[in-house]
């Protein structure tokens, strides 16, 4: 069967300045935690468009995953430069200033992301930092203005994720 990042990288020796090829690999092999790979195909995004907020928050996840926490703290903040009504950029920085332990930075973020709508993101990146499954949120904050529909596509792309790490 070919996967997803088969599927990009077929196209890439074809067109090899196809930008969403190489944002959606990048973004795969993030899923599939390598982060290295990840990182060469978003900085090669970024060298041919170089003002896509995208590629710099998704690169921005993997230098985090991998460790490297100033470049990654640099690239949430060049993504959120970019697109600054993007909620999610903010969660997202928010929580790497939590593991930076700046928590005056981060309750700024968590709070500029949730008043753009980013709740959905904000449980996502709590699983992923410290392992709360998303049910166990949502059950806690079942008061919140995250629709239901929100809470699905979350849940489900949680599954799609345990799915992929079952099959390595």
């Amino acid at each position: 069967a070919l996967t997803v990042t088969g599927v990009q990288t077929c196209a890439l020796p074809i067109y090899p300045k196809d930008v969403t090829a190489l944002l959606n690999r990048g973004a795969v092999y993030i899923i599939l935690e390598e982060y290295d790979s990840a990182v060469a195909d978003l900085d090669k995004m970024i060298l041919l468009r170089p003002n896509e907020a995208s590629a710099y928050n998704a690169r921005a996840k993997a230098h985090s995953a991998i460790g490297d926490l100033e470049l990654a703290l640099a690239d949430f903040s060049a993504a959120i430069r970019i697109k600054p009504r993007v909620g999610s950029y903010y969660i997202d920085r928010g929580n790497l200033y939590g593991r930076l332990r700046q928590r005056h930075f981060r309750d700024r973020d968590i709070e500029t992301g949730q008043s753009l709508g980013a709740l959905a993101s904000v449980v996502g990146q709590f699983h992923l930092t410290i392992g709360i499954k998303p049910e166990l949120f949502f059950a806690a904050y079942a008061d919140t203005t995250t629709s239901e529909d929100d809470t699905k596509q979350l849940l489900a792309l949680e599954a799609e994720r345990q799915a992929l790490r079952e099959r390595q």
